[in-house]
């Protein structure tokens, strides 16, 4: 199926840069009708929060995977494809499904693209994988949810003031001033977290898909994921994952807006808990953590 996908990328990429040699897409304008001349391209919306914090308002800020979409499956469209070519930089996030179908197609029809994986200095979480109903630690897939977490925040707003000071060194003062706005909010959502420690700490939470592993790295807490290894749980999955909310009392069900509720709607049915949709991949990182927090506390 990987390989199919694949394939099916390469046609569409094709397709797409056909499309861009015919027609050329008019760039989007600013509140004053004005066309923004330097272009950045980022992966996912939360990559825009910080990308936007720190640049402001005069740059066009391309994002590949738009709201509502899984970066699990979604094509870029030719318009999107026709901003990437006319980026200056392209920030990765690191491990996202996207990534890995597209990046190699980019890379190799832009050539003199930059890309730069904001990724970089931070500790994966590596998701164990199953063998005959037995857990395996050994070299698990990377959680690519990074930044749900404002430890790694910190890193991804570091690693994005480099990237752009690298492309726009003329900026650099700017950046850097809005760089350590951005850093304060970061950090005040890490004390605010801080303060509600002694409600989160080994606390268990049950959750669809599992997006929330470096928050509960970062808080001490246990995620429990219904999903099995990327698909829907088989039968003997739920009836665990159902002793464990039954034993740790957990009376909530979290499932990301992007995502079914059908699987959860029958865990929920089974164990009396509530579902409670959340969007890991909002635009609007502060409120998006907030909200997170207060759910998990409530």
């Amino acid at each position: 199926m990987t390989d199919i996908r694949r394939f099916s990328s390469k046609i569409i990429f094709m397709l797409f840069t056909g499309m861009l040699i015919i027609n050329s897409c008019k760039p989007a304008e600013n509140k004053n009708g004005s066309v923004p001349e330097k272009t950045i391209t980022v992966s996912i919306l939360p990559q825009e929060y910080f990308v936007r914090k720190i640049v402001g308002e005069n740059y066009q800020i391309n994002v590949m995977v738009p709201p509502g979409a899984s970066p699990a499956s979604y094509d870029p469209t030719p318009r999107q494809m026709s901003r990437l070519a006319d980026s200056d930089i392209y920030l990765r996030i690191g491990e996202i499904a996207f990534e890995k179908v597209w990046l190699k197609n980019i890379t190799s029809n832009y050539p003199e693209l930059p890309v730069k994986d904001l990724s970089n200095g931070i500790s994966f979480i590596r998701q164990a994988h199953h063998h005959h109903g037995k857990e395996e630690d050994a070299k698990g897939s990377a959680d690519p949810h990074i930044w749900v977490s404002a430890l790694n925040a910190r890193i991804i707003a570091r690693n994005t003031l480099d990237a752009l000071n690298e492309i726009y060194p003329e900026d650099s003062v700017f950046f850097r001033n809005n760089y350590h706005t951005l850093l304060h909010t970061v950090n005040q959502v890490d004390s605010i977290y801080s303060a509600h420690s002694d409600e989160l700490n080994n606390k268990h939470f049950l959750i669809y898909h599992p997006a929330l592993g470096y928050l509960a790295r970062d808080y001490n807490m246990h995620q429990i994921v219904l999903e099995f290894e990327g698909k829907e749980p088989p039968p003997a999955h739920i009836r665990d994952v159902i002793e464990m909310a039954q034993k740790y009392d957990i009376n909530t069900v979290f499932i990301q807006s992007q995502f079914s509720t059908d699987n959860a709607r029958s865990l929920a049915l089974e164990t009396g808990a509530a579902i409670v949709q959340i969007d890991p991949l909002s635009p609007q990182w502060k409120e998006m953590m907030l909200n997170i927090l207060n759910v998990l506390t409530e």
